[in-house]
């Protein structure tokens, strides 16, 4: 085996390389240096770190092969860590360790040609896995673990950092060393940010999200920045960022040095002006040196932000309730940015649309619409509620619900209105009596089914036992309901028919019905709850169904039998 040795500048660093060439003529070690001079104080990192007094000397373990000029290592591996520290661990195994106790690693910076920190190893590492392959002094100990200072500059920048393991006989690490130059290490150099959301409410824009990049490692402030888009990029405003933490981000990036604190969560006001005419937005995560962002600045622009241009609503539940048609619901628009007043107005269409009322209602909150519509000003607060007096409304006639957003106290100007589909109007009416029982003369059983889409609002159920000869009302009593799902099927377009059937029992203790007279039972449909009444002082739907009471004679045998006294009928 032959030893060369040759002088070369790596940097500014004179560095000797140590050739060793066996009789085959291969080259072994090449990728190795041994640094020649100490690292110049200018070229020095301006802290060391763990500098120990110098361990006693090493003595030779005749075990290991002398022969072998090897300079082994390796690095098992490099990572950045939150703290902008280089993480390493790995082996460094060679002979010319023998009476250099000291271990040292080194970042140097090839990039600006300096060092930038050091550190030296206190605990080295049980490695029995290197011994076994390379039989040379200390390798059954050769093993590191450290971090490693880097600037901000330095990671911004993405310089190449090479890491330099070191033996040497001089504690600080700078005489007589043995190094070993590991391949460059390149900074994570990626710029990566999300949008966790946008909502706006109350003309505030809420933005959420995250931005972490090592080129912004050396700029201390963050700015969320708002364009208008849809006028040549106007700014409307900018935020200074106070980063919230982000554990999520920082196990998706573990490289970037911010990414554990890299989150946001700020509002910007809006005007009015641009929230109604539903703007197109542009938002920039900048991380800056300077104080006012305008300059040695990182940026990451998010995709264009669309505020809601739709006018959404919808009738969540209206119905009939203490005399009252109740109708809940919601109606969103940013149309309605500057807008002060809210109204419900019901129209009778059937009667040229006739105003029947209007409300002015106060919003009630609907966070479950502010989910589904996050870029809409007043989804967050755009619920509704309202009654109208029942006893003024035909539901037989089609009536119109209007909401309506208005800049004006008496709503008849600077509007935003949303029609909902029209409510009530004519539907079928139809009904059946299936059948009566009036065997005991006391009480009057009746059973049918009465089907009429109007009992959304009509939906108190009266039955009315009516003398036609005498014009007068006998008996009413509430219907108890009944499914009728063959109903439902012979009437599809009537969405009640499946529960239309009814039952009801009259008293007649006090009431003579004579067979002589025409009697009828009125199924109605009423608005009136009064249970005193007949449902006559509401609104109300009919239908008159004949009872044929009058001259009727009914028979049947129940035993006809020929005995020896003769027959024997029994009915």
């Amino acid at each position: 085996m032959k030893e060369h040795k040759k002088m070369y500048k790596r940097g500014k660093l004179w560095v000797t390389a140590t050739l060793f060439a066996l009789a085959l003529g291969i080259q072994i070690g090449s990728s190795t240096t041994a640094s020649a001079d100490t690292l110049t104080s200018a070229q020095q990192a301006t802290t060391q770190t763990s500098v120990a007094a110098q361990p006693a000397p090493q003595t030779e373990d005749s075990s290991y092969n002398k022969a072998d000029q090897g300079n082994y290592a390796a690095l098992d591996s490099v990572q950045l860590t939150q703290q902008g520290q280089l993480d390493v661990s790995g082996w460094h195994a060679t002979n010319a360790a023998v009476n250099r106790p000291n271990h040292w690693l080194i970042a140097y910076d090839q990039t600006a040609q300096r060092e930038l920190s050091r550190v030296q190893v206190q605990s080295p590492v049980a490695r029995p896995d290197v011994a076994r392959v390379h039989d040379v002094y200390g390798a059954a100990n050769a093993g590191f673990q450290a971090q490693l200072a880097l600037t901000p500059a330095a990671i911004a920048h993405g310089d190449a950092i090479q890491v330099v393991s070191r033996y040497t006989d001089d504690p600080a690490g700078n005489g007589n060393p043995v190094d070993y130059w590991f391949a460059p290490v390149k900074i994570d150099s990626s710029n990566v940010a999300h949008l966790d959301q946008v909502q706006l409410s109350a003309n505030q824009l809420t933005i959420t999200g995250w931005h972490t990049t090592n080129l912004a490692a050396d700029k201390s402030n963050h700015y969320l920045i708002v364009l208008d888009s849809s006028d040549h990029n106007r700014e409307l405003g900018r935020i200074k960022v106070d980063n919230v933490a982000r554990p999520d981000v920082a196990r998706a990036f573990p490289g970037i040095v911010n990414a554990g604190n890299s989150g946001f969560a700020d509002r910007l006001t809006l005007t009015a002006g641009v929230v109604s005419r539903g703007a197109e937005l542009t938002i920039i995560s900048r991380y800056t040196s300077s104080a006012d962002g305008n300059s040695d600045y990182v940026d990451y622009w998010f995709p264009p932000v669309r505020l809601g241009q739709e006018n959404v609503a919808n009738l969540d539940n209206i119905s009939v309730v203490d005399g009252q048609l109740v109708a809940s619901g919601w109606h969103a628009a940013n149309q309605a940015s500057g807008c002060g007043h809210h109204y419900l107005i019901l129209l009778d269409r059937t009667a040229n649309n006739q105003e029947l009322g209007r409300i002015e209602v106060t919003n009630l909150a609907r966070p479950d619409v502010a989910l589904a519509f996050p870029l809409i000003n007043n989804a967050a607060n755009a619920g509704f509620r309202a009654g109208f007096q029942a006893n003024r409304l035909n539901f037989n006639h089609q009536l119109q619900l209007i909401s309506r957003y208005s800049g004006s106290a008496d709503g008849n100007s600077d509007y935003v209105d949303y029609w909902f589909p029209p409510l009530a109007g004519p539907t079928e009416n139809l009904a059946h009596l299936d059948g009566f029982d009036w065997s005991n003369g006391h009480q009057l059983k009746v059973t049918g089914w009465h089907a009429n889409d109007i009992t959304r609002f009509e939906s108190n159920h009266n039955l009315i036992l009516f003398d036609n000869t005498a014009g007068r009302q006998v008996a009413v009593t509430m219907s108890q309901p009944v499914a009728r799902p063959d109903v439902g099927r012979a009437f599809p377009a009537i969405a009640t028919a499946a529960r239309s059937g009814f039952s009801g029992s009259f008293d007649l203790t006090n009431w003579h019905l004579d067979p002589q007279h025409q009697y009828s039972v009125v199924s109605r449909y009423s608005t009136s709850a009064d249970p005193n009444g007949n449902g006559g002082d509401g609104q109300y739907t009919d239908e008159w169904l004949s009872l044929p009471l009058a001259n009727r004679r009914s028979f049947y045998f129940d035993q006809l039998q020929m005995t020896a006294a003769g027959l024997r009928l029994a009915g």
